[in-house]
């Protein structure tokens, strides 16, 4: 009986995503804060596209996009954890493009969020200590839009080349959250380096 509560303890311990609470009861603490918190997110969204003011304000408009991309990830990243702690550890479906979407969402959409904090960081003190460089319509362009443009055309392509079209194979685990992350891309030297730096040493730095 020691051997067996041993060897599953070591099992548990393997597993990358695997803590010392059963699954049943995570599932039970996540849907009941999701559900409240969905209905925030709802709220507050509907509140800053509504306003005319909020929705014009520039100091918003990053705001209303990280609204967005994070109302993205509770309708689909948060149901899916959701519905693997109910299936007692199963991803469902359990197929390569599931993952694929799975992964897109949790790791693309993570490196937009933080890409997105970190020129709104950055945007913030342009429109309190230089503000002159949104006084046109054309600075704004400049100054405004464009990195924003920018920054989601960036987190897109890379998203794009690391996850849907690595230089690598991914091998599937669906006996683990988000098909047991296997971005193989990690295994690239230069494309880890390239990550850690770039999508969220800086980013955080700045922030």
């Amino acid at each position: 009986m020691s051997n067996e509560v041993n060897s599953s303890l070591l099992d548990i311990s393997l597993l990358p995503y695997e803590i010392g609470i059963p699954r049943v009861v995570r599932f039970w603490i996540i849907l009941i804060f999701y559900i409240p918190s969905l209905i925030c997110s709802l709220f507050v969204l509907y509140y800053f596209i509504a306003s005319r003011t909020l929705r014009q304000a520039l100091h918003n408009h990053v705001i209303t996009l990280l609204l967005i991309v994070n109302f993205i990830v509770q309708l689909t990243s948060i149901p899916w954890i959701i519905n693997y702690y109910r299936l007692e550890g199963q991803v469902s479906p359990q197929s390569p493009s599931f993952c694929i979407v799975w992964i897109l969402i949790d790791e693309g959409l993570t490196i937009t969020i933080t890409a997105l904090f970190a020129w709104a960081t950055i945007e913030r003190h342009i429109l309190i200590f230089h503000d002159q460089l949104v006084a046109t319509r054309r600075k704004i362009l400049i100054f405004h839009y464009l990195p924003i443009v920018l920054v989601l055309l960036y987190c897109f392509f890379y998203s794009l080349i690391v996850i849907i079209f690595p230089p690598c194979e991914n091998v599937f685990d669906y006996t683990q959250l988000v098909c047991g992350y296997p971005l193989c891309y990690y295994d690239q030297q230069a494309l880890a380096i390239w990550d850690i730096v770039f999508d969220h040493l800086i980013p955080i730095i700045i922030n």
